[in-house]
């Protein structure tokens, strides 16, 4: 009956808990695009699609399996998570992330307002902050990360970028 079903990686931990579960939307944000599946035909017939100004290439870093699996919810598709490994993640350099610096944290609330809006972002925004401090507290300062994200969420880049290829204005609604 799932739509979607994400699986566990070998070589890479899960934040989800062990168990076979339906997922929202903090669990949609738990995941990385190698650990979903998808039937093809449920995904073509609500017409969904990754998103091209999101993820590795894109200059604007990482979030479109996000981004698709909150598409993919709104859309009334279902995901499951099950703690089963399937895969294991070949160790390579990342083609986006260089650590947590200013870019990255830029990046993350640029692409954190293009998936949950202004006021959401916001939201999330501080609870990222908090939550990651361990993880970027040796080259970044909470203020320096903040402000970065933050400058992100409200210069609102990928949205100026999207209606700058449709030909329109770059002002923000």
């Amino acid at each position: 009956q799932a739509d979607l079903i994400a699986f566990d990686v070998d070589g890479k931990k899960t934040r989800l808990p062990h168990k076979v579960q339906k997922l929202g939307f903090t669990g949609c944000l738990k995941l990385a695009s190698y650990q979903i599946a998808f039937r093809r035909e449920a995904i073509v017939k609500k017409r969904l699609f990754f998103d091209v100004h999101m993820g590795a290439g894109s200059g604007n870093g990482c979030g479109e399996e996000n981004k698709f699996l909150l598409d993919c919810r709104k859309a009334g598709l279902s995901i499951y998570y099950v703690p089963e490994t399937i895969a294991k993640l070949r160790p390579q350099t990342s083609t986006w992330f260089f650590g947590f610096n200013r870019d990255f944290f830029y990046q993350r609330g640029a692409a954190t307002r293009h998936m949950m809006g202004l006021w959401l972002s916001c939201f999330y925004g501080c609870y990222y902050i908090a939550a990651k401090w361990k993880e970027y507290r040796t080259g970044i300062t909470p203020f320096q990360a903040g402000l970065a994200l933050f400058k992100g969420i409200f210069e609102n880049p990928i949205r100026r970028q999207i209606l700058q290829e449709e030909g329109g204005s770059t002002w923000r609604k």
